[in-house]
């Protein structure tokens, strides 16, 4: 008789290992969504109870809202979804948005007839955060000729410019450490949650990366 081991080596050559590994992704995204909708409709529940009479939520609902963000990226689509409901508690998920994000959005990214914080993140999470490249490249080349003018001012708030792109500039960051930049090393430690320590080296840096950028990687929209 072939044992279980075998029958799943087999399937693994003949289907390839992207279809086992794609199993194991819709596995993890049912988890995750599962996980969103209980902490979600906590939220609501709470909110209810406690900040029925306010315009923001209170200490017992907010805790909801940060195991949602406790989440990470991996909750982003979920968050997503749901904000485009557009309903008087979903626009709170702003929040874990930005908890996890870290994107601070500049007043240019806020286009005419779009009021609301939901529906500037809608836009960008859906086609406003292709512009990061070439935003992140023209504060990078910004930054860099100020610093060679002896700008400072100038010049940090170019740095503080691309770090308010937030994570979906870590692909950047980290394709400029790799080229020798160190100075983006405590960048890379603010979005990452201190994951990368703001003095690591730069080759421990990107070995970070190598080993963990697909859970911080933003995913593509539907």
């Amino acid at each position: 008789m072939i044992s279980k081991i075998t029958l799943a080596m087999s399937i693994v050559l003949l289907l390839g290992s992207s279809f086992v590994m794609g199993i194991s992704a819709d596995e993890d995204n049912h988890i995750i969504r599962d996980k969103f909708n209980m902490e979600y409709q906590a939220f609501i529940k709470a909110f209810n109870t406690f900040d029925a009479s306010r315009s923001t939520p209170g200490s017992e609902s907010r805790k909801y809202l940060q195991n949602i963000a406790d989440l990470g990226v991996p909750v982003l689509p979920c968050i997503y979804d749901k904000m485009k409901e557009n309903n008087e508690y979903s626009k709170f998920l702003k929040i874990p948005f930005y908890r996890i994000t870290k994107k601070h959005f500049d007043k240019f990214e806020w286009p005419k007839g779009q009021d609301s914080a939901v529906e500037v993140i809608i836009s960008w999470y859906t086609t406003g955060r292709k512009q990061t490249p070439q935003r992140f490249n023209q504060l990078y080349t910004d930054w860099k000729n100020l610093k060679k003018r002896g700008k400072t001012n100038e010049a940090n708030a170019k740095y503080q410019k691309m770090c308010d792109l937030g994570i979906d500039a870590l692909p950047l960051i980290m394709q400029q450490i790799e080229k020798g930049d160190k100075e983006l090393i405590p960048m890379a430690s603010y979005l990452t949650d201190n994951n990368v320590k703001p003095d690591t080296k730069p080759s421990d840096c990107l070995n970070w990366w190598n080993n963990n950028k697909d859970e911080w990687t933003l995913p593509n929209t539907k």
